[in-house]
């Protein structure tokens, strides 16, 4: 990959870490759930079953699971059947006694979904290694230097390769796609310089144009206030005198969080 594609790629393979790491809280094992895409274990009929039979997709995960378990130090693996709600799920217990459920509940859920849904996008390019081939710039051949700033000898003409060194590749090669990310963006970032500001008031008026004034570049954004009632509520909860209905509000909506400024 190169070019466009490649660019495309880091953009879908970024967003599928972000969602990756999401789901990733609910499991706490990377390697657990590295597998669920794999196995696209996704609808509702893939938890489905009666109950002396587990589905095809339960089986080959809880079959990987077991091949995890002396690595994971797991101290639990199995599948059961969820006869409240008519469906199988596979239960792990980690190293440290906390259990684990894949389930149609967790596969239900929008991080998940979109997950599966990168994960086809880049699949093809996700078995590692990943070798990373960088074109160092062209360099003087040794002399050339000094030759050329000798007096009385001709410069080469402007657009010669006859002065420079052929550019060689430099290859580089990363085991984990979250690897090869970082390494993508530490290489973008080095012609950049970034600069932080506390507020818009530390900026020159220059900048203040680019980042904030410019209509051309600015986006404004419009929040309404229709429920009253519902505003109230949220906000009695998260400030006000209540401390458990607060800590209930937290556990509850922890997991599910997507914007959060201190």
């Amino acid at each position: 990959l190169e070019g466009a594609a490649l660019a495309k790629f880091i953009t879908v393979l970024n967003e599928y870490l972000v969602l990756f790491d999401k789901v990733d809280k609910r499991l706490r094992d990377v390697s657990v759930t590295e597998l669920l895409p794999k196995l696209d274990l996704a609808k509702r009929v893939d938890f489905e079953g009666d109950k002396k039979t587990a589905p095809k997709k339960i089986e080959k995960l809880e079959k990987d699971l077991k091949k995890l378990q002396k690595e994971r130090s797991f101290k639990e693996v199995g599948s059961r059947f969820d006869e409240e709600h008519n469906l199988w799920e596979v239960r792990y217990v980690n190293s440290q006694g906390a259990e684990h459920l894949i389930n149609w509940e967790l596969a239900s859920t929008a991080e998940y979904r979109q997950l599966l849904s990168k994960f086809k996008q880049i699949e093809a390019y996700l078995e590692p290694p990943f070798v990373v081939e960088t074109l160092a710039k062209s360099a003087p051949k040794n002399g050339d230097a000094e030759e050329a700033g000798t007096e009385g000898e001709e410069k080469p003409a402007a657009g010669k390769a006859a002065g420079r060194k052929k550019a060689e590749p430099v290859s580089v090669e990363k085991s984990t796609a979250r690897d090869l990310f970082d390494y993508v963006l530490a290489e973008g970032r080095k012609d950049y310089v970034v600069q932080r500001y506390k507020g818009l008031g530390e900026m020159t008026s220059t900048q203040l144009w680019e980042t904030t004034m410019d209509p051309e570049r600015r986006t404004l954004l419009s929040v309404k206030l229709e429920d009253i009632a519902e505003c109230e509520t949220i906000f009695s909860t998260l400030m006000g005198e209540d401390v458990e209905s607060r800590r209930k509000f937290i556990e509850d909506n922890a997991l599910d969080v997507k914007n959060l400024d201190i």
